[in-house]
């Protein structure tokens, strides 16, 4: 069981998994991501007069983050792009991932379990199958020298947590169409 502490109230609860820091964004004036997510897909897809599932998929993109809501919120927000989703929760599963579906794209966190995303990107840029997948990192950690480690192991693109929504799935589309 873990405790939670709010406003001075203290309460009991079994959360499934932490929430993620970022998740309190909304503090620092970017509002709740999860909420801007859910809207963007449901204005996006009322926009187009569609679903956002019923597109032809011609592309795939395997997340790998550790975080099932994290993972989670990052589909959502990439719905609209009509990929193919395929998802993993650690380096080594990830690395089996990307091997045998060959994505398009990847989202790759850097802190996973089992294997890190630092090894995930370096194997992947040395395999002859996965060299030329792109890659877009997308780390909670926004040091500069972070994005020019990514820069310089092969990464397509760098972004930082907490995220806009249509920030992400911009930069994603962008990864595809080159």
């Amino acid at each position: 069981m873990v405790s939670f502490a709010r406003r001075g109230t203290h309460s009991k609860a079994t959360p499934k998994e932490p929430l993620p820091p970022f998740f309190a964004a909304r503090a620092r004036g970017l509002g709740t991501i999860a909420f801007d997510c859910a809207k963007f897909h449901l204005k996006s897809s009322a926009v187009r007069g569609q679903s956002a599932d019923s597109d032809i998929v011609n592309d795939s993109i395997l997340i790998v983050e550790d975080s099932a809501s994290v993972r989670r919120l990052i589909e959502v927000c990439l719905r609209e792009l009509s990929l193919n989703i395929v998802g993993a929760a650690d380096g080594v599963a990830g690395l089996e991932a990307a091997r045998a579906t060959l994505p398009t794209a990847i989202v790759l966190d850097i802190g996973l379990p089992g294997m890190d995303g630092w090894e995930v990107l370096r194997r992947l840029r040395s395999d002859d199958a996965t060299r030329e997948t792109k890659v877009l990192i997308l780390t909670a950690h926004a040091q500069p020298e972070v994005a020019v480690q990514a820069q310089e192991g092969g990464a397509d693109d760098f972004m930082t947590k907490p995220f806009r929504p249509t920030d992400l799935r911009d930069r994603v589309a962008k990864m595809i169409a080159s």
